[in-house]
């Protein structure tokens, strides 16, 4: 499960995931509020090496 705190620049504010959320789930949120997805792929990565191990819906 992930979490997110996001303050993009196009937004007044900054958004926060409503709960822990399966990452396809969080991807698809940041990516609907206008995040680029190439952006938050990158971010899974950084917090975690093996993203795609643990995640293997996100293939």
């Amino acid at each position: 499960m992930y979490e997110a705190y996001v303050s993009p620049s196009h937004m007044k504010g900054p958004w926060g995931s409503p709960k822990p959320m399966k990452a396809k789930e969080l991807f698809e949120a940041l990516v609907a509020i206008g995040i680029n997805g190439v952006d938050v792929w990158e971010a899974f990565f950084e917090c975690d090496p093996d993203f795609l191990k643990r995640n293997p819906d996100m293939r």
